[in-house]
């Protein structure tokens, strides 16, 4: 059993998700494999069925999401929970707030859109660049970031933008096996903060470095 803990959300009977699964059979194959999952969201103040002693090692450390601070920080966590990250991140200095999470503006739903317009203006306020959100993020192979572990680390000449992440790992893994190498590579996802100008404006200072 999974228990996720948001203490501005009471528990709903909508909010409870129950999966039953047989996941071996006669000698031990996996005939039926599915993923079994209960999720619980509650007030962590009005949790009085946990014990004392877990509800207060819990509200010491529900505050301290971020512990140290950073030039760069990616999130991968679902969309309730990135303005208290967002907030986390600019309390601790942040430069830039990478959404891995999908599920916002891409998706055609209004109230999702009306969110990362949300997250967009709090970004703003507090003076930090969101990249994404539903993105991979960089691949910088001098400084070490990569978000796949099959692309090369030795660093090239060319420098690459692409809104898709499938695109940006397809074309790298694909170049790569032609000998070409990348300086920069930015999956940008839905570009709610930066964009493909802001990306081009930097590749054409910086794609050789």
């Amino acid at each position: 059993m999974v228990v996720r803990i948001n203490d501005d959300l009471r528990i709903n009977d909508d909010e409870l998700r129950f999966e039953f699964a047989r996941s071996s059979g006669p000698g031990g194959q996996n005939v039926n494999r599915i993923q079994t999952k209960v999720e619980v969201r509650f007030r962590l103040g009005e949790a009085e069925w946990l014990p004392v002693r877990v509800r207060s090692r819990l509200a010491e450390l529900y505050p301290r999401r971020l512990t140290r601070s950073g030039d760069f920080v990616v999130v991968s966590s679902r969309y309730r929970t990135q303005a208290r990250n967002l907030e986390d991140c600019i309390a601790k200095g942040v430069k830039v707030f990478h959404m891995y999470t999908s599920g916002f503006s891409e998706i055609g739903i209004d109230d999702m859109g009306k969110l990362q317009d949300e997250l967009v203006e709090i970004a703003r306020k507090g003076g930090i660049r969101i990249m994404g959100p539903n993105c991979m993020g960089i691949y910088y192979p001098a400084s070490g970031i990569s978000f796949c572990p099959t692309f090369p680390t030795d660093s090239g000449s060319v420098g690459l933008i692409a809104q898709s992440g499938s695109y940006s790992l397809l074309v790298t893994i694909g170049a790569a096996s032609r000998g070409v190498r990348f300086s920069k590579m930015v999956s940008y996802g839905n570009a709610s903060d930066i964009d493909e100008c802001d990306l081009l404006e930097y590749l054409a200072e910086n794609s050789w470095r």
